[in-house]
């Protein structure tokens, strides 16, 4: 702990644990256990004891070691945890959703949303900024997350990055099929702001989105992603499958929420994928 013994001030950023969201496993021992600190350069063996009854689901995991949770998972530590079951439903349980499912041709597609708010510094150690306020790295800087000098509440925003998908920056799927079942087991494994999940088609002849900085972004999906909200039907909330698919054109996802989705792409063609939560910088 810090020196002056007060746990709430940020601490212990070269130490973790692991911790998931969702699991009917124990909290204690070596098992999800947040009060379990493992040291740099330490190997640490869990068990996670998962019932054989357990529902099947989406879930995630990330460090949860008080003082440093924020700033680790900032820097990109997290992931899938999924559980397939075989469950039948009932006229009084939901079952597991993998045995409607099975035999369909359904695309299975993890979406893990990140927000790294990786930022420069100067020699004296100041934030490195644009004119406008945005995070700016020099060329042969690379960006860090060592503190939270970096991010604070609101300024998602001035960092000028985009949320990241499974690690990568504006991503595509090459794979995606027009007229095929999809479900997107979405997580959103950032700390501060909503994602707010929409599809709508491409206009045909749009430029790269590759080349478009975030603080063009709002202007470049206004001329390029003109059509209407594709519907998809969410079959699961935060690992728990619904008693019934809900019709939506709009995903909103908190830090932490997991949600399933059933997605088709009624035609061929490109497709964007928007976060309308985003706010323009």
């Amino acid at each position: 702990c810090p020196s002056h013994g007060n746990i709430n001030v940020p601490h212990w950023f070269n130490r973790t644990n692991l911790h998931s969201h969702g699991l009917w496993i124990s909290p204690t021992g070596n098992s999800d256990n947040v009060l379990i600190s493992v040291e740099p350069g330490v190997s640490f063996q869990y068990e996670w004891n998962i019932p054989a009854d357990h529902p099947s689901g989406t879930f995630w995991y990330h460090p949860h070691l008080h003082g440093s949770t924020a700033l680790q998972v900032s820097s990109g530590m997290s992931g899938f945890i999924v559980i397939r079951g075989d469950r039948l439903p009932t006229p009084e349980t939901d079952g597991d959703i993998d045995t409607l499912l099975a035999g369909a041709e359904v695309e299975e597609r993890l979406v893990l949303l990140q927000q790294n708010q990786y930022a420069c510094f100067d020699a004296n150690g100041t934030l490195s900024t644009n004119p406008d306020g945005t995070y700016r790295c020099d060329p042969g800087q690379v960006g860090v997350i060592e503190g939270y000098a970096n991010f604070s509440p609101g300024d998602w925003g001035a960092s000028g990055r985009y949320t990241m998908i499974n690690g990568e920056v504006l991503p595509t799927f090459p794979d995606a099929v027009a007229g095929r079942l999809e479900r997107w087991r979405i997580a959103h494994a950032g700390i501060r702001d909503t994602v707010s999940l929409v599809f709508r088609e491409k206009r045909a002849g749009a430029g790269d989105f590759a080349a478009v900085a975030a603080a063009d972004a709002d202007a470049w999906i206004e001329q390029n992603c003109p059509g209407a909200p594709l519907p998809a039907f969410a079959l699961a909330e935060d690992g728990l499958t619904r008693a019934a698919l809900d019709e939506r054109t709009v995903s909103v996802l908190q830090p932490g929420y997991r949600t399933d989705l059933l997605v088709v792409f009624p035609e061929e063609g490109a497709y964007c994928v928007i976060d309308t939560s985003a706010p323009a910088t």
